[in-house]
């Protein structure tokens, strides 16, 4: 590898935080080429979790770390939400929680990506397409290991919890 990849490689990984997934289409837009990235691959530089989308070789990645790639390298407005929300700000304590599942919610509609759906995050992903709330209204910042996503707020999450009771889940 010539020494004009090794600091574009290095550039790279100095600017994301560790445990993100990186989107090809976005490291297109950031200069790095199709095939400079099968070249990392190839590397062992990066490792694919799906089609589009790769993440540090050897990093342990968690749905967390794919919500920040949507935020923000596709701009979408996919967050935690409900009672994954409100476990996440510390307010589930009286809550019975499924801690292997998590809800998500997408004020644009549409479907996650297929990487997200296909790999295999250690929890099940319920997503709820619905813009039944305005877009982006009571979202707050959570710090998540090295990086930080959008959130449910805590009002945001009850309402959302209230919006899936009770065909998709329990009352709180």
């Amino acid at each position: 590898m010539s020494s004009e990849n090794t600091s574009k490689i290095n550039q790279l990984l100095s600017s994301q935080p560790s445990g993100v997934v990186m989107q090809s289409f976005w490291l297109v837009k950031q200069g790095y080429s199709l095939d400079l990235q099968k070249r990392y691959k190839n590397s062992k530089w990066l490792e694919s979790i799906g089609t589009g989308a790769m993440i540090r070789a050897g990093d342990q990645v968690g749905y967390e770390g794919a919500i920040y790639a949507l935020q923000q390298e596709s701009g979408s407005m996919v967050h935690p939400a409900g009672r994954t929300a409100l476990s996440l700000l510390g307010k589930a304590h009286y809550l019975e929680l499924a801690a292997n599942k998590v809800t998500v919610f997408d004020d644009k509609g549409g479907k996650l990506p297929a990487w997200f759906q296909k790999h295999e995050w250690g929890v099940k992903v319920e997503y709820y397409p619905t813009s039944f709330l305005p877009a982006g209204m009571g979202l707050t910042d959570k710090e998540i290991k090295s990086f930080s996503i959008k959130i449910s707020g805590a009002a945001r999450a009850v309402m959302e919890c209230l919006y899936l009771a009770p065909e998709k889940q329990g009352l709180l």
